[in-house]
This record gives structure tokens, sequence and C-alpha cells, in this order.
């Protein structure tokens, strides 16, 4: 909580993606083996609270390093890029159903 604290999050109810990606981007003055613990730990937190229903435990896999180079905001794609993608996508459960479906796997 700490490192949240740190960028602005004072309580866990306050978590939010921005708040996860700023946290992830931040400039840690450490090795990356250090980041990558920081953020496994910042995970298994949120994924505590996620259960506890006090932030969306779906935030908990961004922090994953094999998955956060590989996420990107859709607002910031082509606008032939996002219709094409809304083409193929058809969202038929929410974030916690995915992560809920995917935890077993990771």
């Amino acid at each position: 909580m700490l490192f949240l604290d740190d960028i602005g999050v004072h309580d866990i109810t306050d978590v939010t993606y921005d708040a996860v990606i700023k946290l992830i981007e931040t400039k840690m003055y450490c090795s990356d083996d250090t980041k990558a613990m920081i953020l496994n730990n910042t995970a298994r937190m949120v994924r505590f609270y996620g259960e506890k229903g006090l932030c969306p435990i779906n935030y908990s896999i961004v922090f994953n390093c094999q998955i956060y180079p590989h996420i990107g905001s859709a607002s910031e794609f082509s606008d032939e890029n996002r219709m094409a993608l809304d083409k193929i996508t058809d969202v038929t459960m929410s974030a916690d159903e995915f992560y809920n479906s995917v935890t077993p796997f990771i």
C-alpha cells in the first residue's frame, strides 16, 4: 500500500485502472527483480482486497510482468483499428468473470 500511497491512492477502495498503470510505469530506483517483487506483492494485496469486495480483483492481473506489456488502451488505437476491434469483440462477461475464469491457467 505504501507504493500506491506514494502515487496518491490512500485507500484500497480508491484503486483504479489508471492508478495501477501509473504504479507499473513509475520509475523505481531498484533492480528489475525488486520491482517485479514489489508489483507481485501489490497484485497479491489487490487480489486479497478484491476478494473481499473492496476493489476490483481483475486489476491484480495487470501487475503480471508478462501480461502488462501486452495491454493497451483501446482509446489509443486508430479509428480503423477500433472499428475492426468492435466488429470482432462480443463482451459476454465482466472483467471479474474473466479473471475468475483465467486464474487457474496463470
